[in-house]
């Protein structure tokens, strides 16, 4: 493993850096039809209810994870999206919303660590 690699994941990764604002909601977002549909998934999520986060994605979801980590790369379908957050939930993982942003097509979610692109079911 590379330790310069390590200290600077370390160091950027510190708390301070990320201040969270008030109203994680860009400006000119706050009617997307599309943001409410992410932000009920979201919801859905804090609570770890699978079944009520399938409500807010197409059967045909690509989730995309980035990184070299075993939980990394494309989840395609339901059932692989499903079981990816179920694994998340047996690591006690939880992703702080940042900043939302959303057009009439696409919500952009980004997190201190990580950022998700997806299109919403509506």
């Amino acid at each position: 493993m590379n330790k310069q690699a390590v200290q600077d994941a370390v160091a950027i990764n510190q708390e301070s850096l990320w201040v969270k604002p008030q109203n994680p909601v860009a400006s000119g977002s706050e009617n997307s039809e599309a943001l409410k549909v992410v932000q009920g998934f979201f919801a859905a999520y804090a609570n770890e209810d699978t079944d009520a986060m399938k409500e807010f994605v197409a059967e045909d979801i690509e989730w995309y994870i980035p990184g070299r980590h075993k939980l990394a790369g494309t989840k395609r379908g339901i059932k692989e999206f499903t079981e990816f957050f179920a694994k998340l939930g047996e690591a006690s993982f939880k992703a702080e919303v940042m900043i939302l942003a959303a057009n009439d097509n696409y919500v952009i979610r980004c997190t201190p660590r990580v950022q998700h692109y997806f299109r919403a079911k509506y």
